[in-house]
Protein backbone atom coordinates (compact mmCIF):
# COMPACT_ATOMS: atom_id res chain seq x y z
CA UNK A 1 0.00 0.00 0.00
CA UNK A 2 3.24 2.44 1.18
CA UNK A 3 4.60 1.39 -2.56
CA UNK A 4 1.34 2.75 -4.48
CA UNK A 5 1.07 5.61 -2.25
CA UNK A 6 4.97 6.78 -3.56
CA UNK A 7 4.59 5.86 -7.15
CA UNK A 8 1.02 7.98 -7.08
CA UNK A 9 3.11 11.23 -5.37
CA UNK A 10 6.14 10.66 -7.86
CA UNK A 11 3.18 10.45 -10.67
CA UNK A 12 1.90 13.71 -9.19
CA UNK A 13 5.35 15.40 -9.06
CA UNK A 14 6.53 14.46 -12.63
CA UNK A 15 3.00 15.74 -13.92
CA UNK A 16 3.46 19.32 -12.01
CA UNK A 17 6.89 19.91 -13.25
CA UNK A 18 5.77 19.00 -16.67
CA UNK A 19 2.91 21.94 -16.43
CA UNK A 20 5.59 24.16 -14.97
CA UNK A 21 7.81 23.60 -17.74
CA UNK A 22 4.86 24.05 -20.64
CA UNK A 23 4.24 27.69 -18.53
CA UNK A 24 8.11 28.93 -18.80
CA UNK A 25 8.11 27.55 -22.38
CA UNK A 26 4.50 29.81 -23.33
CA UNK A 27 5.74 32.97 -21.18
CA UNK A 28 9.31 32.62 -23.43
CA UNK A 29 6.89 32.46 -26.52
CA UNK A 30 5.26 35.49 -25.66
CA UNK A 31 8.60 37.75 -24.97
CA UNK A 32 9.74 37.00 -28.33
CA UNK A 33 6.22 38.15 -30.13
CA UNK A 34 6.27 41.08 -27.72
CA UNK A 35 10.22 42.22 -28.75
CA UNK A 36 9.39 41.87 -32.50
CA UNK A 37 7.70 45.49 -32.66
CA UNK A 38 10.89 46.75 -30.72
CA UNK A 39 12.60 45.74 -33.91
CA UNK A 40 10.31 47.40 -36.43
CA UNK A 41 10.29 50.31 -34.32
CA UNK A 42 14.05 50.73 -34.92
CA UNK A 43 13.97 50.41 -38.34
CA UNK A 44 11.16 52.88 -39.23
CA UNK A 45 13.23 55.35 -36.76
CA UNK A 46 16.15 54.67 -39.21
CA UNK A 47 13.78 55.57 -42.72
CA UNK A 48 12.44 58.61 -40.47
CA UNK A 49 16.41 59.82 -39.93
CA UNK A 50 17.00 59.43 -43.84
CA UNK A 51 13.82 61.07 -44.69
CA UNK A 52 14.93 63.84 -42.79
CA UNK A 53 18.61 64.06 -44.51
CA UNK A 54 16.74 63.58 -47.71
CA UNK A 55 14.38 66.49 -47.01
CA UNK A 56 16.94 68.48 -45.92
CA UNK A 57 18.92 68.58 -49.31
CA UNK A 58 15.65 69.13 -50.82
CA UNK A 59 14.74 72.29 -48.74
CA UNK A 60 18.44 73.71 -48.32
CA UNK A 61 17.02 77.23 -47.85
CA UNK A 62 15.28 76.07 -44.55
CA UNK A 63 18.74 74.98 -42.75
CA UNK A 64 17.58 76.47 -39.04
CA UNK A 65 14.94 74.01 -39.00
CA UNK A 66 18.33 71.37 -39.28
CA UNK A 67 20.58 70.12 -36.53
CA UNK A 68 23.54 71.68 -38.89
CA UNK A 69 26.48 73.89 -37.92
CA UNK A 70 25.37 77.47 -38.83
CA UNK A 71 26.68 78.52 -42.36
CA UNK A 72 27.95 82.32 -42.83
CA UNK A 73 27.04 83.59 -46.22
CA UNK A 74 29.58 86.65 -46.88
CA UNK A 75 27.75 89.52 -49.05
CA UNK A 76 28.83 89.65 -52.50
CA UNK A 77 31.01 92.30 -54.07
CA UNK A 78 29.14 94.27 -56.61
CA UNK A 79 30.44 96.59 -58.76
CA UNK A 80 28.87 100.07 -58.99
CA UNK A 81 30.18 100.73 -62.87
CA UNK A 82 28.56 104.47 -63.03
CA UNK A 83 28.58 105.29 -59.64
CA UNK A 84 30.20 109.39 -59.24
CA UNK A 85 33.05 107.73 -57.21
CA UNK A 86 33.85 105.09 -60.41
CA UNK A 87 33.34 108.66 -63.01
CA UNK A 88 35.84 110.93 -61.12
CA UNK A 89 39.36 108.53 -61.33
CA UNK A 90 38.11 107.23 -64.64
CA UNK A 91 38.67 111.27 -65.31
CA UNK A 92 41.56 111.70 -63.76
CA UNK A 93 43.17 108.79 -65.56
CA UNK A 94 41.74 110.19 -69.24
CA UNK A 95 43.24 113.73 -67.87
CA UNK A 96 46.95 111.97 -67.07
CA UNK A 97 46.72 110.47 -70.49
CA UNK A 98 45.68 113.51 -72.05
CA UNK A 99 48.87 115.35 -70.10
CA UNK A 100 45.80 117.86 -68.94
CA UNK A 101 47.95 118.05 -65.42
CA UNK A 102 45.99 121.17 -63.75
CA UNK A 103 42.26 119.66 -64.58
CA UNK A 104 44.10 115.87 -63.22
CA UNK A 105 45.35 117.83 -60.61
CA UNK A 106 42.00 119.62 -59.68
CA UNK A 107 40.38 116.43 -58.76
CA UNK A 108 43.04 115.73 -56.32
CA UNK A 109 42.63 116.92 -52.71
CA UNK A 110 43.66 120.98 -52.43
CA UNK A 111 46.38 119.39 -49.84
CA UNK A 112 47.92 116.70 -52.55
CA UNK A 113 48.20 118.85 -55.34
CA UNK A 114 46.62 122.50 -55.68
CA UNK A 115 45.45 123.40 -59.43
CA UNK A 116 45.93 127.09 -59.23
CA UNK A 117 49.53 127.08 -58.37
CA UNK A 118 51.76 126.36 -61.59
CA UNK A 119 54.27 125.00 -59.38
CA UNK A 120 51.95 122.64 -57.32
CA UNK A 121 50.95 120.88 -61.08
CA UNK A 122 54.38 121.01 -62.06
CA UNK A 123 55.65 118.75 -59.34
CA UNK A 124 51.94 116.89 -59.83
CA UNK A 125 53.11 116.09 -63.53
CA UNK A 126 56.44 115.07 -63.12
CA UNK A 127 56.45 111.30 -61.95
CA UNK A 128 54.01 111.05 -65.30
CA UNK A 129 56.52 112.22 -67.88
CA UNK A 130 59.23 109.47 -66.20
CA UNK A 131 57.12 106.99 -68.06
CA UNK A 132 57.45 105.46 -71.69
CA UNK A 133 54.28 105.68 -72.66
CA UNK A 134 52.18 106.97 -69.68
CA UNK A 135 49.59 104.21 -67.90
CA UNK A 136 49.45 101.40 -70.69
CA UNK A 137 46.88 99.38 -69.13
CA UNK A 138 44.63 101.10 -66.45
CA UNK A 139 41.65 98.86 -65.15
CA UNK A 140 38.84 100.62 -62.64
CA UNK A 141 37.08 99.37 -60.11
CA UNK A 142 34.03 100.79 -57.61
CA UNK A 143 33.17 97.51 -55.47
CA UNK A 144 31.25 99.72 -52.73
CA UNK A 145 34.15 99.77 -50.31
CA UNK A 146 34.37 102.44 -47.24
CA UNK A 147 37.29 102.97 -45.14
CA UNK A 148 36.59 103.47 -41.40
CA UNK A 149 36.83 107.25 -41.74
CA UNK A 150 33.36 106.54 -43.97
CA UNK A 151 35.83 107.74 -46.94
CA UNK A 152 34.68 105.61 -50.35
CA UNK A 153 37.12 103.51 -51.79
CA UNK A 154 37.73 103.23 -55.70
CA UNK A 155 39.98 99.74 -56.51
CA UNK A 156 43.00 100.70 -59.80
CA UNK A 157 45.30 98.76 -61.09
CA UNK A 158 47.60 100.32 -63.74
CA UNK A 159 50.91 99.18 -65.52
CA UNK A 160 53.77 101.55 -66.73
CA UNK A 161 57.20 101.44 -67.78
CA UNK A 162 60.13 103.87 -66.67
CA UNK A 163 62.14 105.90 -69.64
CA UNK A 164 65.44 105.15 -67.12
CA UNK A 165 64.58 101.63 -66.23
CA UNK A 166 67.08 99.21 -67.98
CA UNK A 167 65.16 96.51 -67.57
CA UNK A 168 61.64 97.54 -69.68
CA UNK A 169 59.53 94.84 -68.64
CA UNK A 170 56.10 96.40 -66.95
CA UNK A 171 56.00 97.87 -63.66
CA UNK A 172 52.08 97.01 -62.28
CA UNK A 173 50.31 98.67 -59.35
CA UNK A 174 47.43 97.70 -57.07
CA UNK A 175 45.83 101.06 -55.67
CA UNK A 176 42.91 102.17 -53.12
CA UNK A 177 41.96 105.89 -54.36
CA UNK A 178 40.03 107.26 -51.67
CA UNK A 179 37.35 109.87 -52.21
CA UNK A 180 35.79 111.98 -49.96
CA UNK A 181 33.67 115.37 -49.92
CA UNK A 182 36.08 118.27 -49.99
CA UNK A 183 34.13 121.78 -49.34
CA UNK A 184 31.36 120.49 -51.10
CA UNK A 185 32.76 118.30 -54.20
CA UNK A 186 33.71 115.08 -54.33
CA UNK A 187 37.98 114.40 -54.46
CA UNK A 188 40.50 111.74 -54.46
CA UNK A 189 42.04 112.57 -51.13
CA UNK A 190 44.61 109.36 -51.01
CA UNK A 191 46.29 107.06 -53.28
CA UNK A 192 47.71 104.03 -51.10
CA UNK A 193 49.66 101.55 -52.76
CA UNK A 194 48.60 98.06 -51.96
CA UNK A 195 50.80 95.95 -54.24
CA UNK A 196 53.68 96.54 -56.73
CA UNK A 197 55.26 94.00 -59.20
CA UNK A 198 57.32 93.68 -61.64
CA UNK A 199 56.73 91.04 -64.82
CA UNK A 200 58.83 88.25 -64.27
CA UNK A 201 60.10 89.67 -61.60
CA UNK A 202 58.50 89.29 -58.27
CA UNK A 203 56.58 91.64 -55.58
CA UNK A 204 58.24 95.16 -54.94
CA UNK A 205 57.40 97.47 -51.51
CA UNK A 206 55.42 100.00 -51.76
CA UNK A 207 56.52 103.16 -50.68
CA UNK A 208 54.64 103.35 -47.94
CA UNK A 209 52.48 100.15 -46.14
CA UNK A 210 49.08 99.96 -46.15
CA UNK A 211 46.94 99.93 -42.88
CA UNK A 212 44.34 97.69 -45.03
CA UNK A 213 43.99 96.46 -48.20
CA UNK A 214 40.76 96.26 -50.21
CA UNK A 215 41.77 95.77 -54.08
CA UNK A 216 43.97 93.18 -53.70
CA UNK A 217 42.38 90.03 -54.72
CA UNK A 218 39.22 91.92 -56.28
CA UNK A 219 40.76 93.58 -59.27
CA UNK A 220 43.34 92.20 -62.50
Amino acid sequence: MKNDNLVIQIAVAMIIIALIWIIVIKASEREKSVALPVSNTQHIAVKVQQGSVDEWFENADDISKQDVPSIEVLPRLVERVNSDQRNIVKQYFASMEARDYTWACNVLSPDKCRATNPTSVSIFSREYEKMVNGYEYVNIKDLGFQSPSWKDIVCVKYSYRYKADADPRLISEIMSFYLDDVDGELKITDRVCEKKYKEWWGVRDCPIQPNARYCVGNIK
